[in-house]
């Protein structure tokens, strides 16, 4: 199974980054569902102890906390653009949530808070250069939500789209 450990955006969030994704008259652009964004802390890639892997996150201490949009951004640059996503402030709450899960499974990547909104069906220069051009006069609402809790995912990769299903929640400290 494919698996990946994550937080779950409000419904305000998804309505503002849905309306974000809506104001890019770009082609080129395949926009991710406004039900399936969400904060990865960890891919977790193909595995099958599933039963291990709930065990070890059940440890992970945590209070919670509120988590801030910032501005926009690209993986891997706005040279290339293949991932546009939305940022979020630096928290030192979820840092530390984040390393504690880094802790129990090696990272297949390095962390950098996101929320992604959008990839590129191609490379094409001159629709990178559109499309940064779009993404750079959005403007992000200064929204924040409650972090109070992690969950599990199981993705299915479909021909219409990854397909989320939780597996297991984790609740903060009260």
């Amino acid at each position: 199974m494919r698996l990946f450990i994550a937080i779950d955006v409000p419904d305000v969030v998804k309505e503002h980054l849905s309306y974000l994704q809506r104001s890019l008259e770009v082609e080129g652009l395949r926009l991710v569902h406004p039900k399936n964004i969400h904060l990865t802390l960890n891919f977790l890639g193909h595995r099958e102890d599933i039963p291990v892997i709930i065990e070890k996150l059940s440890t992970v201490e945590f209070s919670p906390f509120s988590l801030h949009l910032s501005a926009t951004g690209f993986f891997p640059s706005t040279v290339e653009p293949r991932v546009l996503w939305v940022g979020l402030e630096e928290s030192d709450e979820l840092i530390a949530l984040q390393r504690q899960i880094d802790l129990l499974f090696e990272p297949k990547r390095s962390f950098k808070a996101h929320l992604t909104i959008a990839r590129m069906k191609q490379v094409d220069e001159k629709k990178d250069f559109e499309i940064v051009s779009a993404v750079q006069k959005l403007s992000v609402k200064s929204l924040s939500f409650k972090v109070s809790s992690f969950r599990l995912y199981k993705s299915t990769l479909t021909p219409l789209g990854a397909v989320y299903e939780v597996l297991e929640t984790f609740k903060g400290n009260s």
